[in-house]
């Protein structure tokens, strides 16, 4: 007599649970999907460090911009004239008559009382 031999199908996904990629219910992945926090305890933890962290962290930002070093009120610093300098514009508009030729100045005019103290000496070359 002769031995049955069986034949032997493929094997299908079934055989081989962990190379599976199928989203079947029956696996066990439950454990990996939780968060870290997995006692009330630990979330009133992580729900005071939430909100308290960022608030100290503002006020301290706050309270170190606010404290730089300022002049104090015994010091010149407050002034009148010494805030009038340091609120002044930077330049000065001046709008004067075209009929009147002693105030007209040549190039040449403009060029040593504005320009000639850089250009002249070669402290910028041009």
């Amino acid at each position: 007599m002769r031995p049955v031999q069986r034949r032997r199908e493929k094997n299908t996904d079934e055989d081989r649970p962990e190379e599976s990629m199928s989203a079947s219910p029956d696996h066990d992945h439950d454990e990996a999907h939780t968060g870290p926090i997995k006692t009330p305890q630990q979330l009133a933890w992580a729900v005071l460090f939430a909100f308290v962290v960022p608030v100290v962290v503002i006020i301290m930002l706050a309270n170190y911009v606010s404290t730089a070093a300022k002049p104090a009120a015994g010091t010149g610093a407050l002034d009148a004239q010494a805030v009038a300098e340091r609120i002044a514009p930077v330049a000065h508009v001046q709008v004067k008559s075209a009929n009147d030729v002693s105030a007209m100045k040549t190039g040449e005019q403009v060029f040593q009382a504005q320009c000639a103290a850089c250009h002249a000496t070669g402290a910028i070359r041009s």
